[in-house]
Parts: C-alpha cells; structure tokens; sequence
C-alpha cells in the first residue's frame, strides 16, 4: 500500500510503508534534475540526472547503467538530433553518431 505526499512545490511523491524512500531534485525553474532510487547494493551511482537548456528543453539524460542520450533541438525549439547509448537490460540500443529526426 501505497501513500500519496506533496512535496512543498506540489511534486507527488509516493512512500510505501516500511521500504525506502525515492529522491527527487529539481532545478530553480521546477525541471527535474535528479532520480535517486532507494540504495541499489550492486550500482555505486544509481542516480539519473537531467539537464537542460535555457528553453527548459532536455538535453542530456545520464543513467546508472552507463547509458546516456544527447538531445539537440533545431530553431524552432523541435527535437532534431538524438545520439547517445541507451541500456534497457538485457539488450544495449546504440544510437549512430547521430541521427537525424524526421520533422
């Protein structure tokens, strides 16, 4: 069972009862910057982080697997360009250098 909170911005935040809990950052503009899942014995890091650009558009995305994707935009603020290397166990997606988007 499951209990509902808000944290002091209105983010929801679910606890369970007698397990650890999950940690959220977020950055000055209210954009998630950080998922810590409870403590994982066999990651050393196992936060995903996120950034940013000055238009609040994701850029980068690191994962505790290693994994990571580099998002680029074009004028019109679209998603144009997606590279990086993305795990999703068991298999590993490889982006090519980079790949173009359809728009």
């Amino acid at each position: 069972m499951y209990r509902r909170l808000s944290d002091e911005n209105g983010h929801d935040l679910a606890e369970a009862p007698g397990r650890p809990a999950h940690s959220f950052s977020y950055t000055r503009v209210d954009l998630e910057s950080q998922y810590t899942p409870p403590v994982l014995t066999d990651v050393s890091m196992p936060e995903t982080t996120y950034d940013y650009s000055l238009d609040r558009e994701l850029e980068f995305e690191s994962r505790p697997d290693g994994g990571h994707i580099d998002l680029q935009y074009d004028s019109a603020t679209r998603l144009s360009r997606l590279s990086g290397v993305y795990r999703i166990s068991p298999s590993v997606v490889q982006f090519p250098d980079t790949r173009e988007l359809p728009l």
